[in-house]
């Protein structure tokens, strides 16, 4: 076989992590009889609308583009957006003119096979639903929320909830309460929960006074709670209940019948206290084995409504309902938005729009000279390909990737107003500098840790900053006498009182939970040096939190131990390799700065083509529905690992770069400088691809010449996630 016969059968079969050139290939797209919009503008509103309605999880550079001259993916593009805009039969050409000008702007369109876009109707339910009153007024205590970690999700995710003392439960219990502490298993929590669990028990999310939230928790256990929460305090009656669960029983109980009567049960009990209104959220689930338990539950719901019972609709995705980042749970404007329906006893208008998933990459323009450009990072402009990794790193827990750099936007413009810097509508790296030099932190342009604790620390409850227009409020005070000043400093309170939530980020939670101590420690001195009036934040034994769910996630963990069994690899193997490559927040929606995703990080032009999916339909799916995705990746080389045991290294570069896995230990895979790549390297790769992917994968660089990427140091980095993420053979006893 030919050299150039080789090199063109791997980069068919998408065996090299490398991003390729866009197909050159192009048509025209662009119509203009019947408007004087200039093609630059029309691909502006076709990309903002792409955006808009979550239409491309790609993006790609037209500067060279004209009307007549443009790729074949602008051109599906165009479609996808036509289609969405309600267009029909032939309208649907690809070719922007008049009619979708018309229909992007909101005019009226003059052709039989463009009708207007629907609106969206009630979102379907099996039954009709009964809503209760609106009680938004209700707050604190008076408030029970009882269920399972989709309950916890809406007290996490609603700081109203999280008033009062905290109900320190948290940990592993066995069926009848027996406590199991890892400090009596050598501070083994891996044990600790063994012991429950053979105890017939499990771990409990915290609650709060008032609020029993127990996550991961079947329809008995928590039957058996609130039981308990209600018998350590007989005098609390809340004002409402609203109950969240169904969706861990397993099938078999289920059909039992267990499972509805275990909801009379919690429906009597808190009857019998003497609640007055109980709201059930309907069980509903997008995917995987939620979906399916929720399905059989669902329809014995609808009976147990009556004068104080009322269900609450709770759409799925795709028909409008809560936004849920893995199929169940739900992200944290989703569960904002399902506990404000629930409390306001409603869920969708009959005039709402569907609440849609933002896209992963928001698909930014900017003009120059005749040209658009387009750039695809998803990334806000202030922070830079550099310092993207350990954003994300720091923030997935959050929600999704989209809602964590909105969020992020909103907390840099917060914290920029209160120190009066004027910014640019759109931040810039060079806006981030000057927000650093007022924060008092090194102006170097790169966002990470730092800069996230610093911002966080101005706008939390540990700053005393106001912007100029606070402070100007503030003086007025002095101009007023009498009663009426009174009533103005009643008024003023919220003005003062400023948020503390932007998005999905909480920063007082940050602050308190997810920031580091070296972070944190950097920030307030910062804050101090520029005289900012900042108390000092707890920073006694604090680290950056993680979202450990998948420690708990049963159904991954069982399909990763069967997949290894049947390949003659160490289970623990795959966690480690995902660890390293999600940075160990093992999200089936992580992004890197090259746009590569999931928990193996598959690539645009490699991974995604493997597997037959893009970045969109992978952020979608549950940890358990991804792992099919790695389980098809890896097949496509299993001769090459098979057997393998626990070699690290060859295991993690068939994730890295499937074509040299079985390359020696000490081969040198990507260097700054190509020529001390490996012969075999050399031989298929080209110079530029090799400095490209040593450029692009710094945590991959060998610790003692950071100049290269070496096989047998890979190897070395993903096996010590073993130890810093405590991976365990018990974690597959499922």
């Amino acid at each position: 076989m030919k050299l150039k016969e080789f090199v063109k059968m791997f980069k068919n079969c998408s065996l090299l992590k490398e991003q390729e050139e866009s197909s050159t290939e192009t048509v025209r797209c662009f119509g203009k009889k019947g408007h004087d919009t200039s093609f630059e503008e029309m691909v502006s509103l076709i990309f903002q609308y792409a955006s808009d309605n979550n239409l491309a999880s790609y993006a790609f550079d037209v500067s060279q583009m004209t009307g007549d001259t443009c790729s074949i993916e602008l051109f599906e593009l165009i479609k996808k957006v036509q289609k969405d805009l309600g267009f029909t039969g032939s309208a649907v050409d690809g070719i922007a003119g008049k009619n979708t000008l018309a229909a992007l702007k909101g005019e009226p369109i003059s052709t039989s096979q463009v009708p207007a876009k629907p609106t969206t109707a009630q979102p379907p339910s099996d039954r009709q639903v009964t809503q209760g009153k609106d009680i938004s007024d209700t707050s604190g205590p008076e408030i029970l929320i009882i269920g399972d970690s989709t309950s916890h999700n809406i007290v996490v995710a609603n700081p109203i909830l999280q008033r009062g003392d905290h109900e320190k439960r948290m940990g592993y219990y066995g069926k009848d309460g027996t406590r199991y502490d890892p400090k009596d298993f050598g501070g083994s929590h891996v044990k600790a929960l063994a012991a429950a669990k053979k105890d017939g028990g499990r771990f409990i999310f915290p609650g709060y006074t008032g609020h029993a939230s127990h996550g991961g928790a079947g329809t008995t256990y928590i039957k058996n709670s609130l039981i308990k929460l209600l018998a350590r305090d007989e005098s609390y009656i809340p004002k409402v209940a609203i109950v969240s669960m169904g969706y861990n029983d397993p099938p078999s109980v289920s059909k039992k019948g267990t499972s509805i009567n275990n909801f009379k049960a919690v429906i009597s009990a808190l009857k019998e206290r003497g609640v007055k209104d109980i709201r059930i959220i309907e069980p509903r689930a997008d995917k995987g084995s939620y979906k399916r338990n929720a399905d059989l539950i669902r329809p014995d719901i609808y009976s147990l409504a009556d004068d104080i019972v009322k269900i609450v609709p709770n759409p799925t995705t795709q028909d409008g309902g809560p936004t849920r980042h893995d199929g169940v749970h739900y992200t944290r404007s989703g569960a904002r938005r399902l506990f404000k329906d629930a409390m306001s006893g409603l869920t969708v208008s009959s005039d709402a729009q569907p609440t849609t998933k933002t896209p992963e990459k928001q698909i930014k323009i900017s003009s120059t000279a005749g040209s658009v450009k387009v750039a695809g990072s998803g990334f806000p402009g202030f922070i830079s390909k550099s310092s993207s990794g350990s954003t994300v790193k720091v923030l997935s827990p959050f929600g999704s990737f989209n809602e964590v750099m909105n969020s992020v936007t909103e907390i840099f413009k917060a914290a920029a107003k209160k120190l009066n810097l004027n910014i640019s509508d759109d931040p810039t790296v060079q806006d981030l500098r000057n927000l650093q030099r007022k924060l008092g932190i090194s102006a170097d342009g790169s966002f990470g840790p730092t800069t996230m604790a610093a911002m966080s620390l101005i706008n939390s409850k540990y700053a005393n900053v106001v912007s100029e227009n606070s402070a100007n409020a503030i003086n007025l005070r002095s101009n007023v006498t009498g009663s009426f000043r009174g009533v103005i400093e009643e008024s003023l309170t919220g003005l003062l009182q400023e948020r503390t939530m932007f998005g999905v980020i909480d920063v007082d939670d940050y602050v308190e939970n997810y920031a580091s101590a070296s972070a944190l420690k950097k920030a307030y001195q910062g804050a101090i040096s520029k005289r900012l009036n900042v108390s000092k934040p707890p920073m006694n034994n604090r680290y950056a939190k993680k979202d450990t769910s998948w420690r708990e996630d049963k159904e991954f963990l069982k399909a990763i131990k069967e997949y290894s069994n049947r390949n003659g690899v160490d289970p623990k193997v795959f966690l480690a390799i995902m660890a390293h490559e999600t940075a160990g927040t093992f999200s089936p929606y992580m992004v890197n700065h090259i746009g590569c995703t999931g928990l193996i990080q598959f690539c645009p032009n490699s991974g995604m083509k493997t597997v037959g999916k893009n970045q969109q339909q992978l952020s979608e799916m549950t940890r358990a529905e991804q792992w099919k995705m790695v389980e098809k990746f890896y097949d496509k080389s299993r001769s090459r690992w098979a057997n393998s045991g626990s070699d690290f290294a060859t295991m993690y570069l068939i994730t890295f770069s499937p074509a040299f896995a079985t390359l020696p230990d000490d081969a040198i895979i990507y260097a700054k400088d190509p020529s001390r790549a490996h012969p075999y390297v050399r031989k298929i790769s080209s110079r530029k691809t090799i400095a490209r992917a040593w450029k692009q994968n710094p945590a991959n660089r060998d610790p003692a010449d950071n100049t290269i990427i070496r096989k047998k140091s890979m190897g070395a980095k993903v096996k010590s996630q073993i130890t810093k993420f405590n991976i365990t053979d018990e974690l597959f006893e499922v």
